[in-house]
Order: C-alpha cells, then sequence, then structure tokens
C-alpha cells in the first residue's frame, strides 16, 4: 500500500530537520581539531626542552657564554663546540 499524503508530508517534516541537524554536527565535527591547538606539540617541546637542559646538558657545550660579544648576541646554543 502506497504512503498517503499526510504520511508523506510528515516525512518531509521530520527528514528537513534532522538533515540541518546532521549538518551541523559534521561540520562543527570537522572544523572543530583545525581551532583546537594539537596538545601533543607542547609537550614535546616541553619534553625536548628538558632533555637538553636537563638530562644531556647540551647548553654546557654550546653556549656563547664568555666568549665574543659576536658570539653572545647569538640565540641559545648558537655558539660553542
Amino acid at each position: 500500500m502506497a504512503p498517503t499524503a499526510d504520511q508523506r508530508n510528515l516525512r518531509k517534516t521530520v527528514r528537513q530537520p534532522l538533515l540541518a541537524v546532521l549538518a551541523v554536527v559534521v561540520v562543527v565535527l570537522v572544523a572543530a581539531p583545525a581551532s583546537a591547538p594539537h596538545p601533543a606539540l607542547a609537550d614535546r617541546v616541553a619534553r625536548g626542552r628538558y632533555l637538553t637542559e636537563r638530562v644531556a646538558m647540551c647548553i654546557q657545550c654550546h653556549d656563547a657564554e664568555g666568549v665574543s660579544d659576536y658570539l653572545a648576541s647569538l640565540p641559545e646554543f648558537g655558539g660553542g663546540q
């Protein structure tokens, strides 16, 4: 038996808002990762800083302290051996 006109109208009435809600959810889910910073990057930077400054002590040899003014003007780890 074919659906009546009332049943077809009811389907359209329900379908359109559901599609609109679905479209909004998809847009939010797709856009959310692009707008939020990647937390793992900050963790990796902090770990790299810890390793170079505390564990490997790179700054002891790769520091411009105690050398010419030019080398002293270099960024951190910019001089030395």
